[in-house]
């Protein structure tokens, strides 16, 4: 499986038109923000940020909730008063003092690794339009919790040439992936700073699926059948019944990592899973898959190869970012001048396959295959021959790197 995420958490900061910020107190840090806590608080928003996006989006849906955080860790740094409170409360943050960057900063570095079994990457990136000077402290936040690299353009004498180093900026963070953020349209006489944030994973499946894929039926919501490829293999997998559906866990060679896929009973029930799935539904089932015993599986899952953008600024407002956004908003620890938010754009990337990637794929074939093992009853079937909800998630920090659904595995065009 190969996913690639960028984040271009601002396409740009406005001057609004009048007033000058005010450089005000801030608040104190919070005795222990945790890592920890700030994984509980991505699984909040998670699931916040899936019901906004679901109001208007009918299709497939698939964004990085860590990407978004981390890239909205430094700007929570620079903003103040009621402009900080609002990014806290709609990203679920534990808190928006000073002890939120370290324990982003600690999540981001729980996350990352290099290996044989699994590679993910996360990248910072502050580009400044020419004369544009931010606070030292701002800075000086963003290179020491995040190791973000810091580069000028002229965004408004040479757009095209800023839009093209941060597109080969992101291009290069997801290995190709990712190639397109922004346009040169994205800047004007106003612009003073983009934020980017790109997340990359690559892992191979602890078990592989045989690479004899055939069609099968999926059912789409509206009861219309289509032929997909369905891989499909029986093995020990991690498994949860709950209320109206069932839960898997289906593991990479690194065994913190996995692919959770909750399946409702039946083909139309994912309006009602996805009303049932609160915050404490969610970490009850994920207690309990971290607990379970594998059990041995019939699984069918899909192929997918997924690419989606949103732009995010209502989903954020009504989650209650709304100030961020206005001529109101203060990020007086960013900058002397006065700034806000202009457009936030989450671009994503999901491929789902038999091998894992192709650079695994000898690795992948040489996974030991059980065969001919007796089982004292029938195994479970979880065929996810319907639309479902999935998501990617490191089990040791409990962070959920990439939630979606899919409705439809072929990713027909939006209307």
């Amino acid at each position: 499986m190969r996913v690639g995420a960028a984040l271009l958490a601002l396409a740009a900061l406005l001057a609004p038109a009048a007033g000058r910020a005010a450089v005000m107190p801030q608040p104190a840090a919070a005795a222990a923000t945790t890592p920890a806590a700030v994984a509980e608080s991505n699984r909040r928003f998670t699931l916040g940020l899936y019901r906004e996006l679901a109001r208007n989006e009918h299709g497939n849906i698939f964004f990085s909730p860590v990407s978004i955080a981390l890239a909205f860790g430094p700007l929570t740094a620079g903003a103040q008063g009621e402009t900080r409170a609002g990014i806290g409360r709609a990203l679920s943050f534990p808190e928006t003092g000073d002890g939120l960057q370290p324990a982003l900063a600690a999540l981001q570095s729980a996350l990352e690794r290099e290996g044989d079994d699994a590679t993910i990457s996360i990248a910072n990136a502050l580009w400044l339009n020419r004369g544009f000077t931010p606070r030292p402290a701002f800075l000086e936040a963003a290179h020491t919790h995040y190791n973000a690299a810091v580069e000028t353009l002229d965004m408004s004498g040479d757009a095209e040439g800023a839009a093209a180093r941060i597109n080969h900026w992101a291009d290069i963070e997801t290995h190709g992936r990712i190639a397109h953020v922004l346009d040169a349209s994205a800047f004007d006489s106003a612009t003073r700073l983009v934020v980017t944030n790109a997340v990359y994973f690559l892992a191979d499946w602890a078990r592989p699926f045989p690479a004899e894929t055939e069609a099968g039926r999926f059912t789409l919501a509206d009861g219309r059948r289509i032929q997909v490829p369905l891989m499909r293999q029986t093995f020990a997998f991690r498994h949860y019944r709950g209320n109206g559906f069932a839960a898997l866990d289906i593991p990479y060679r690194d065994e913190d990592l996995v692919l959770t896929v909750l399946l409702p009973d039946v083909g139309r029930g994912l309006p009602e899973l996805e009303r049932a799935l609160t915050p404490a539904v969610l970490d009850r089932m994920l207690a309990s898959l971290d607990a379970a015993a594998p059990t041995r599986v019939d699984l069918a899952l899909p192929r997918v190869n997924l690419h989606e953008h949103y732009v995010l600024n209502e989903p954020l407002a009504r989650l209650g970012m709304g100030v961020a956004f206005s001529a109101r908003a203060d990020f007086g620890s960013l900058s002397a001048e006065p700034v806000r938010i202009s457009k936030v754009s989450h671009l994503t990337f999901l491929k789902i396959d038999e091998k894992g990637t192709e650079a695994a794929a000898v690795t992948v074939v040489a996974a030991i295959v059980i065969t001919g093992t007796r089982y004292p009853r029938p195994p479970i079937v979880f065929h996810a021959d319907h639309p479902f909800l999935f998501m990617l998630r490191d089990r040791e920090s409990g962070a959920i790197l990439f939630f979606g659904r899919i409705v439809d595995p072929t990713n027909p065009p939006a209307p």
